[in-house]
């Protein structure tokens, strides 16, 4: 997501901030923080509304960049992998099967001849593969994932929402910290 800040609005902060040594730079770089940290919250809240995932998961493929004098910008992103289907809540295993719930919405749904096994120090729901539609024992086990935080960010009109989001938090940060600035230096 991207939003960007007109060379007009700026010229328009460094005038009001005239008299202030680095006065627009303090104004934008602590309203970008500000941003990227609810825009991050924000992030977490809405993907935890599509995925049955605590919050705390989805956080852990969401990064933040905070912005600096030096580099003006700041970045809310994601990365990482399909997520394994053990960290769903409410993931079990039954004898037919596991039962898990991806959605937030409906119900669990059972994978059969899926089991739930700990391999290379990590607990994650594996399924032996196929041949001929039929399980058999000395084939290898695949492990079995839900989508990713990238990918469910990266929908567009969640993506389209958080963008607008953004930058209405982003304008009111600023303006908060421009009148700050000029009623502590003004």
């Amino acid at each position: 997501m991207s939003i960007e800040v007109s060379k007009a609005d700026i010229a328009s902060i460094e005038r009001m901030l005239n008299g202030i040594k680095d006065g627009a730079k303090k104004a934008m770089v602590t309203s970008i923080n500000l941003t990227v940290k609810t825009t991050s919250v924000q992030t977490r809240k809405d993907i935890g509304k599509s995925l049955n995932l605590t919050a705390k998961r989805i956080g852990e493929d969401i990064e933040t960049r905070k912005a600096s004098y030096s580099n003006i910008k700041g970045r809310v992103f994601s990365w990482g992998d399909p997520i394994g289907l053990i960290n769903f809540t409410g993931t079990k295993q039954f004898k037919k099967g596991t039962k898990v719930k991806v959605l937030r919405t409906g119900n669990r749904k059972l994978i059969p001849q899926a089991f739930v096994a700990k391999s290379r120090n990590a607990k994650n729901v594996w399924m032996r593969s196929l041949k001929g539609g039929k399980r058999v024992h000395r084939l290898p086990i695949d492990r079995l994932t839900g989508p990713s935080v990238r990918s469910m960010m990266a929908y567009p009109s969640r993506l389209e929402r958080l963008t607008k989001n953004a930058s209405e938090i982003f304008e009111k940060n600023l303006l908060k910290k421009v009148e700050d600035l000029l009623r502590r230096y003004g």
